[in-house]
C-alpha cells in the first residue's frame, strides 16, 4: 500500500493543473468554460471527461514513477507489490 501515497500527490498535481486552467479560462472568457456561446461549443461533459482523464494520468504517472525509481530522495522506494530482497 505504500504505493498508494504517491498516487494521491500525483492526482493531486493533476487536480492544481486543472484548476489553473479553469482560473485563467474564467479571466480570459469572464464566464465558465462549459457556457456555451455556440452550439459548437464543448459542454460540460466534455470538461468532466477531461478533468478525470488529467487526475487519472497524474495519478498513474506519479505511481509508475514511484514504483519504478531507483532513489527516491523523499525516502524508501515503495513496494508496489514486489517482495523486496531480504537484507
Amino acid at each position: 500500500m505504500e504505493w498508494l501515497k504517491p498516487t494521491f500527490w500525483g492526482a493531486f498535481g493533476g487536480l492544481a493543473i486543472e484548476a489553473l486552467n479553469y482560473i485563467t479560462a474564467v479571466q480570459k472568457h469572464h464566464r465558465l468554460p462549459w457556457q456555451r456561446e455556440k452550439d459548437t461549443d464543448p459542454g460540460p461533459l466534455v470538461y468532466g471527461i477531461a478533468t478525470a482523464l488529467r487526475i487519472t494520468i497524474g495519478a498513474g504517472l506519479a505511481c509508475a514513477a514511484a514504483c519504478t525509481a531507483p532513489i527516491s530522495p523523499v525516502g524508501p522506494r515503495p513496494r508496489c507489490g514486489r517482495p523486496h530482497p531480504p537484507e
